[in-house]
């Protein structure tokens, strides 16, 4: 679970400073990273989320 906090943390970092940078630069492109580094960051979650799952339904 610690990986699971670590990348939670990393991918809203990574968002917040695309987005910073598009607010102080202007160019559409940080927006374009920001919405990547999410849906990365979100597929890689779901994964630890289902692996976290799969590993308690074989605890039982």
């Amino acid at each position: 679970m610690i990986a699971f906090r670590i990348v939670l943390v990393l991918t809203v970092l990574a968002v917040l400073v695309a987005l910073a940078a598009y607010f102080v630069t202007g160019e559409r492109r940080w927006v374009r990273w920001a919405l990547r580094g999410a849906s990365v960051g979100g597929a890689i979650l779901l994964l630890y989320l289902l692996l976290f799952l799969l590993e308690r339904l074989v605890a039982l």
